[in-house]
């Protein structure tokens, strides 16, 4: 991974709160941490299988030492910490993280901010 390949994303965790009609919406987000990311086009057969039609707002993202990586995997079976609280935002744009691996995540674009 070089150097100059690596960009800023901010790590975020949404606070879920509940409206009047009784549904979930994330009311703030607390900052975790910044962290250095190269990012990969989703180009393949099976990724294209996996995402469908998504796959053309989805990014592949690595972290050095997979450090980012390494924080979020323990999150993605934990009931009260779990993956879905966490997003990232990178380059202006709001990504929910959609599989986490030992090597990658699968990011996917919300919005623009």
């Amino acid at each position: 991974m070089l150097i100059k390949n690596l960009e800023k994303a901010t790590l975020k965790k949404a606070t879920k709160e509940k409206t009047s009609t009784g549904s979930l919406i994330n009311a703030s987000y607390t900052k975790i941490d910044d962290y250095r990311i190269q990012e990969q086009t989703l180009q393949d057969e099976v990724s294209s299988t996996i995402y469908g039609s998504d796959v053309n707002k989805m990014l592949r993202v690595a972290s050095p030492l997979h450090r980012l990586e390494r924080y979020l995997l323990p999150k993605v079976d934990n009931k009260d910490d779990n993956i879905s609280l966490y997003y990232l935002f990178y380059k202006d744009v709001q990504y929910k993280i959609v599989a986490v691996r030992d090597y990658y995540l699968d990011i996917s674009r919300l919005w623009n901010h």
